[in-house]
């Protein structure tokens, strides 16, 4: 399967292979010619965003955690987030709404 090994560059190989070099594994049966590592099938999740940026060798704030706060409403909301500093000293919170723990 396609094997993204940053957001650049991709090589087909075995899953455990890519495990071994760090890559993103986008599932057996996919092609690199058909794989797009700049768009993450998982863009929208702080855990992925996490991955990449070790990956990336970015400077982590903050690890994946979760949190709450009242809303407008007086509803509970939940997020999970992740903090760190972009390559050019940017601090980014990504915060990703979740569903509660039961």
């Amino acid at each position: 399967g396609a094997c993204c090994l940053d957001m650049e560059n991709c090589q087909d190989m075995l899953e455990a292979e890519c495990d071994l070099l760090g890559g993103v594994f986008r599932g057996q049966g996919t092609e690199c010619a058909s794989t797009d590592c700049g768009q993450s099938e998982y863009n929208d999740d702080c855990e992925e965003a996490w991955h990449r940026a070790q990956k990336l060798s970015t400077r982590i704030h903050a690890e994946p955690h979760e949190w709450e706060v009242k809303g407008p409403d007086g509803n509970t909301l939940h997020f999970r987030s992740v903090a760190l500093f972009d390559p050019d000293g940017h601090f980014f919170q990504l915060n990703q709404p979740i569903d509660p723990m039961p």
